[in-house]
């Protein structure tokens, strides 16, 4: 009997050896520039792709088509997400992954394949990689990658111009991960500076309490970044301005030219 014991207690131990333990290994972890393609490897027993996983929901890129029955897959997720299973909901708006936190972006795993590409924007927050078995109604937490930086996170994003509702106006948008008093937009008339102007930036965002409803008021929601606006005034016509915004840092510079003067047409009547 205590034989017996005994090559079960070794046959268990092998067992227990020659499993393979999740990991996710990614070529960079910083990412330097405004987008950039990281390689991710995974590392896993072959039988997870074995799953008897029936479900399947993938309309987000052409490689789903090849894909038949979904079980492995990789997500991209804000640093601090909870990846807590949450079942599927009955949300209109929502889709799986059923996780408490979305992913960014997620893609799945053929069977046999260990190394997918994905194209990573430089973001605000900190990032990570996330890997999963069981498909998407009831995903399992595999492992997580080491933290993604963004070199960049700090540099206001996304400028946009629009025409003032004033005479001669022009007005700047953009958004920054931060919060800061000393938000501006310089600009002038020749590139490269000096910018004769500084117009003060106003901040403005919006929380959880915001949202109408579910998801975003009960699982997903991500701090959005402060939005800011300034109003360029006493614009020459047809002039060509050179601008940066600063907020924690400074953006590439940009130029436009001074709106036209708005024409101020006679009211005909007619009869």
């Amino acid at each position: 009997m205590i034989r017996i014991y005994s090559i079960l207690f070794v046959f268990q131990l092998i067992q227990i050896c020659s499993s393979t333990t999740p990991s996710l290994t990614l070529s960079h972890d910083v990412v330097k520039s405004w987008e950039e393609w990281i390689e991710v490897d995974a590392t896993l027993d072959k039988s997870e792709f074995e799953r008897n996983v029936t479900e399947y929901v993938c309309t987000q890129d052409s490689y789903c088509s090849e894909v038949k029955n979904l079980s492995v897959w990789i997500g991209l997720f804000d640093s601090s997400a909870d990846l807590s299973p949450i079942g599927p909901q009955t949300w209109t708006c929502g889709n799986p992954p059923w996780l408490a936190s979305s992913p960014i972006k997620w893609q799945p795993l053929r069977r046999g394949q260990k190394t997918a590409k994905f194209l990573v924007k430089s973001h605000r927050r900190p990032l990570k990689f996330a890997l999963f078995t069981n498909g998407t109604n009831y995903p399992i937490h595999l492992a997580t990658s080491e933290i993604i930086e963004s070199e960049l996170a700090h540099l206001p994003r996304s400028l946009h111009l629009a025409v003032g509702s004033s005479l001669n106006s022009m007005r700047v948008s953009f958004e920054a991960r931060d919060l800061m008093n000393t938000a501006s937009v310089r600009f002038g008339t020749t590139s490269g500076g000096p910018y004769e102007n500084e117009v003060h930036a106003i901040a403005s965002t919006y929380g959880r309490e915001d949202m109408c409803g579910p998801p975003a008021t009960a699982y997903g929601f991500y701090e959005p970044p402060y939005f800011y606006s300034a109003l360029l005034t006493n614009l020459t016509a047809g002039q060509r301005y050179y601008y940066v915004v600063s907020c924690n840092g400074t953006s590439e510079e940009r130029s436009f030219r001074g709106p036209p003067v708005r024409s101020v047409l006679p009211l005909v009547s007619l009869s």
